[in-house]
């Protein structure tokens, strides 16, 4: 929002389309319905039941079985992820759902506020451990130069596995503050 605020860029440029589509960016919780290998995959929304296509290759080669929460941005009749997606079972979005109530941050299927209903999906997924779902992926290469590489053991530990990033202490927090992780949901 400030880069908006303090830089002019001209309207009808790939730059003003860009930041005008990471300005409409919304934090959803989303449940995968289809894969589509090496695009993305189809979503639904948790709280609007509306469907998504969400271009992001590490969806469309994972498996189905859990939900996420993600910041999304939309590009015309598809969105792609803008940072990390926790991944959620059942009992994680039960929680996170609970305390979005209870603090009153959700009305007519509708986050009131975005920012702080953001937070705290954020902060109660990886209280509850959704960063233990995380694993690296290699691509390309050889997989044992970054070390970080997860070879699933069998086809039932490859349904378990969420092969998606997760932030670097540096990186922004995919919460969406503006902060470093490591400042922010990192520091927990």
């Amino acid at each position: 929002m400030q880069y908006s605020e303090s830089h002019h860029v001209e309207p009808g440029t790939e730059e003003h389309e860009l930041l005008r589509a990471y300005l409409q960016a919304e934090y959803r919780i989303i449940v995968p319905q289809s894969r589509v290998p090496g695009a993305g995959a189809h979503f639904t929304d948790l709280l609007s039941g509306g469907p998504l296509f969400i271009m992001d290759t590490g969806f469309g080669d994972n498996p189905l079985a859990v939900a996420f929460a993600t910041r999304i941005i939309p590009l015309g009749e598809f969105w792609m992820t803008g940072g990390a997606g926790l991944p959620a079972t059942s009992t994680m979005v039960k929680k996170v759902l609970g305390r979005l109530s209870q603090q009153h941050l959700v009305l007519d299927r509708a986050f009131t506020n975005p920012h702080k209903a953001a937070l705290l999906c954020v902060r109660t997924l990886l209280e509850s451990g959704a960063s233990r779902r995380i694993k690296y992926k290699t691509v390309g290469g050889d997989p044992r130069a970054s070390g970080r590489h997860h070879a699933p053991a069998s086809e039932r530990e490859m349904e378990n596995t969420m092969a998606t990033a997760s932030p670097g202490r540096n990186s922004p927090c995919p919460c969406g503050s503006g902060k470093r992780f490591k400042r922010c949901c990192g520091g927990r």
